[in-house]
């Protein structure tokens, strides 16, 4: 392969992270739209997806499973492994990923395993192997992931919670809500595009009021507490309200090439 061969806009492999209702869901479903999509729906968004496009006057094609345990989904990542008919994997998200992992380790306990569990209240708690066997599954499903898009050029889209950091912490950035805090530092480093979601509000702060006005939007650099990064040439941040983010991501680019 030759570099300038390379061409980062063809095959993405990406990670959308935010607060909860950002946005993530349904920018991640407007890349290659038109094109098949599959989507593992672990946070059942799939409403919120169908909602928007169904206002927006055209739905992806999309077919989506929703998983209860995580050696389904570890299944289904190894029929995509061998054949791949679609254009964009979503894997929504990698937070339920991450806590569907730790309660498929607890319910499969072994009889010694279960000697040792302790409760409160009637609810199991987690021990400290659950977080060591959630990083693993999280790193089976990133390397899995990667084999697919690289196998079959397919672009995948994973999105991700984020924690508000401490106050007074030493690095006072927005880390990934996982269960454990190692694996947590570690996702980043497989994504070749990052975004950080947020909502911006303007006008009346009364929810009733009519006035009142949010703007989607998607951070492509890292700005502030906000780590992000990108391949692509487009702005440091991009307005996606109310249309579709990689629509406006193919005009930034087209703008780059005719400049």
């Amino acid at each position: 392969m030759r570099l300038e061969d390379l061409k980062t806009d063809e095959r993405i492999f990406a990670l959308f992270k935010g607060d909860p209702k950002t946005g993530k869901s349904i920018a991640a479903h407007s890349f290659h739209f038109g094109e098949p999509v599959y989507t593992f729906d672990l946070d059942a968004r799939m409403e919120s997806v169908l909602a928007f496009y169904t206002k927006f006057g055209k739905l992806p094609n999309v077919e989506y499973d929703r998983f209860t345990d995580f050696f389904s989904i570890h299944q289904k990542l190894e029929e995509l492994k061998q054949y791949c008919p679609y254009r964009l994997v979503v894997l929504d998200s990698l937070s339920a990923l991450a806590f569907k992992s730790i309660q498929t380790m607890i319910d499969t306990r072994t009889p010694s395993d279960k000697n040792k569990i302790k409760d409160r209240g009637g609810i199991v708690l987690s021990m400290v192997e659950d977080f060591g066997g959630e990083a693993n599954a999280i790193r089976m499903v990133m390397d899995n992931l990667l084999t697919i898009s690289l196998r079959h050029n397919v672009s995948v889209i994973v999105t991700a919670h984020v924690i508000t950091p401490e106050s007074g912490a030493y690095r006072p950035m927005r880390t990934l809500l996982t269960g454990g805090k190692k694996i947590a530092a570690e996702i980043p480093i497989n994504f070749n595009e990052a975004y950080h979601f947020f909502v911006q509000t303007s006008g009346g702060m009364d929810m009733s009021d009519p006035n009142i006005a949010r703007q989607y939007i998607a951070v492509t650099r890292t700005i502030g507490t906000d780590w992000a990064a990108t391949a692509l040439p487009i702005p440091d941040i991009i307005d996606f309200t109310d249309t579709l983010l990689y629509q406006k991501i193919l005009e930034e680019i087209d703008k780059s090439k005719q400049a």
